[in-house]
């Protein structure tokens, strides 16, 4: 059964030639809400909209429509890597392909839908950096990196002494023909001094945790082709004296500790990369993110984790 986005959404109770109505009082549904759809593209002035039941929150049993965008349907799809079957959750993090002659969009896309920012090339243009396709700057979400994700998730909501604030987990699968392998990243927001209480809940679902240690390390960004990063997005920020305001982010964290891992100036990495970001908030107050719903890019990661993407095949 779908559910909404990491954001709030208002639902109309109809759609007709004169626009949306609104209920009175409005009905708005708290992110990662779960809805029935009844119809789909009901009407001519209907097709970019769902007709849903609200199975949860406080709007439960309400009726209406919901902008399709709006729903997040995660489903079960595989993706092969050599011998091994992944199986996918629907979530794509990365470039989307588009007609010929539109913008190539990236960021978070649930089934083609999400919030996007423009990648520094058009239709079936090659990347300005790498010469690369859209779809050479993507990854998917895998359920087990999902179910890791949410795994530290509901460990550090568990824990003792409460961690407050907002921060993303970030877990990436990395898969070759040969092994599996499994990262684990936090953003900035987590608390530094739980960092040891992190790597123990790491340690026992077998995952790599990638301290701010490991990052302080890093003297520069570097992408898959071996590169370094000295320019990133449409307009080719310089970002050489500030690219650790970029590593504040799990997903850049997780990607460098990769890249990082070659110590050669040429980068031959031979599979594929799956990759979940989960909110952490317990008050769960954010505007747009439901604690432990999957989240979006933020408008750095956006520009940035593309460009680290460049060189990046991944192989089926």
């Amino acid at each position: 059964m779908p559910k909404t986005r990491a954001e709030k959404f208002q639902l109309y109770k109809d759609i007709n030639i004169t626009g949306s109505t609104p209920f009175a009082p409005a009905k708005i549904l708290d992110p990662n809400t779960e809805v029935e759809i009844l119809q789909e593209e009901a009407g001519f002035y209907q097709t970019s909209y769902s007709y849903v039941e609200v199975m949860d929150g406080p709007h439960a049993k309400a009726f209406g429509y919901l902008p399709i965008f709006a729903l997040l349907a995660c489903d079960v799809l595989q993706s092969q890597v050599g011998l091994s079957t992944v199986k996918t959750t629907g979530v794509t993090y990365g470039g989307s392909g588009v007609p010929k002659g539109e913008t190539v969009q990236t960021s978070f896309v649930a089934r083609g839908h999400g919030l996007h920012f423009t990648l520094p090339f058009k239709g079936k243009e090659g990347c300005r950096y790498c010469g690369g396709t859209a779809e050479s700057h993507t990854m998917e979400e895998s359920q087990e990196a999902k179910r890791l994700a949410l795994a530290v998730h509901t460990a550090i909501a568990g824990w003792r002494n409460n961690v407050g604030g907002q921060f993303m987990i970030g877990v990436l699968q990395v898969v070759t023909a040969e092994r599996q392998r499994t990262l684990l990243a936090v953003s900035d927001g987590f608390p530094q001094p739980r960092e040891d209480d992190l790597e123990n809940v790491a340690d026992d679902l077998r995952l790599r945790f990638i301290k701010r240690s490991d990052v302080n390390d890093w003297k520069y960004l570097r992408d898959f082709t071996g590169k370094t990063i000295s320019r990133i997005g449409a307009t080719g920020i310089d970002i050489k004296n500030m690219y650790r305001d970029y590593l504040q982010c799990a997903g850049p964290k997780l990607l460098q500790y990769l890249l990082h891992s070659y110590q050669t100036d040429e980068i031959r990495f031979q599979g594929k990369l799956y990759l979940s970001e989960v909110w952490y908030e317990p008050r769960n107050i954010h505007e747009h993110y439901g604690n432990a719903g999957t989240a979006e890019s933020c408008s750095k990661c956006a520009i940035l984790i593309p460009r680290m993407l460049c060189g990046y095949t991944p192989k089926k």
